[in-house]
């Protein structure tokens, strides 16, 4: 972003921007790096302490920065939650179609999948705000928009993949069973972290009907 540019608010217009506090120059204000520190800690807080807890106070802590560009970047506290929603799933989709390009087997993507999403569920700071934010989205109907939107583009990457297989026939079907088993796990994890993740491939596999070797 150019420092020159005024910031703009999620889904909006540039915005009208409070003034920053004392001390902290226009010029900083519009800086990408206090941003990018701002949803970082907005992740932090709502990880840690749970959707409530995500406070313009709580996340400038989190952030190293003043309550006032918090407000100068995000205009309002339901904006900066939806932001950082949007910063984790970029990042998160990003994982899965990396996950699905490459030139891994079947069971080899389903034992990374299982690795990535499901083995770090108890200590993964994005996924467990974005835990915090599916049940969040329930009173919020524009959060629970963005995050359907994710689901489906994640099953749609699923499909592909599983079309590419000469040994598999389940469609769509299977990637939403498939995706929704994923989350099943990884909420189990969340409660009992010593859940082993051993021994799920064969039943996966099974489940999505891809040919065993």
């Amino acid at each position: 972003m150019s420092q020159a540019r005024s910031p703009r608010r999620p889904g909006g217009g540039p915005s009208s921007p409070a003034e920053p506090a004392a001390g902290t120059s226009p010029a900083k204000a519009s800086g990408t790096g206090i941003r990018e520190r701002i949803l970082d800690g907005t992740v932090q807080v709502g990880a840690s302490g749970g959707w409530g807890a995500i406070t313009t106070r709580a996340v400038a802590g989190a952030a190293s920065a003043n309550q006032g560009l918090v407000h100068y970047h995000f205009g309002s506290i339901e904006a900066l939650r939806r932001a950082a929603v949007h910063h984790c799933l970029e990042a998160v989709e990003a994982s899965v179609l990396g996950l699905l390009a490459t030139s891994m087997d079947e069971q080899e993507t389903l034992e990374q999948a299982l690795a990535t999403i499901v083995g770090s569920a108890a200590d993964d700071v994005a996924t467990l705000f974005l835990y915090e934010a599916f049940l969040a989205s329930r009173r919020d109907e524009e959060l629970r928009g963005v995050l359907a939107a994710s689901l489906d583009r994640a099953r749609t990457e699923c499909v592909k993949w599983l079309s590419a297989s000469t040994t598999h026939a389940g469609g769509e079907g299977a990637a939403t069973v498939f995706m929704a088993a994923l989350d099943g796990l990884f909420l189990h994890r969340l409660i009992d972290p010593d859940l082993p993740t051993t021994g799920l491939v064969a039943p996966l596999v099974r489940l999505l009907g891809v040919a065993e070797p």
